[in-house]
């Protein structure tokens, strides 16, 4: 299913498109490497931390940026 950049078919339809396509896409291929049959395949917490702390960092500043602008 996520080969092929089906992407949208995989997150919740209330997001109406409200998400960054890249972020979306490191978080779908996160969530396929934690679902690996061997768990010699999944990452470690180390890759986990490494991958969604800069993505939450992200978040917190547009959410911050946009609490500014209302």
């Amino acid at each position: 299913m996520i080969r092929g950049k089906n992407i949208q078919v995989l997150l919740d339809s209330h997001l109406e498109g409200k998400y960054s396509t890249e972020e979306a896409t490191a978080l779908v291929d996160l969530a396929s490497q934690c679902l690996q049959y061997e768990p010699r395949d999944r990452p470690n917490t180390g890759k986990l931390v490494s991958i969604l702390d800069p993505l939450q960092t992200k978040l917190e500043v547009t959410i911050v940026f946009l609490s500014l602008l209302f």
